[in-house]
């Protein structure tokens, strides 16, 4: 599952990516949260953020940066990239 995060109002239409605050992608129980800029919107998150939603449902814990977890981060941030790469 995939999905993106807009700030509101669209700026330019027909070119979604120029308001896209954040890309996130699902696959069984993680999901990574991917800021599009160093300067998102609502300063949500400034970084790629990896989560365990079985184990942490309320997104608290960030695994992005957990070596155990940079195989799934990696493969997460692929599949992100080849559905829509801004």
């Amino acid at each position: 599952m995939y999905g993106e995060i807009y700030p509101g109002d669209a700026t330019t239409l027909g070119n979604p990516s120029v308001d896209l605050a954040y890309r996130w992608i699902r696959k069984g129980n993680f999901k990574l949260i991917a800021p599009t800029s160093h300067r998102p919107w609502g300063n949500y998150l400034n970084t790629t953020h990896l989560f365990n939603l079985h184990l942490d449902p309320k997104e608290t814990l960030n695994l992005a940066t957990d070596p155990k977890y940079q195989s799934i981060k990696k493969e997460l941030q692929r599949s992100l990239d080849r559905w829509w790469k801004p």
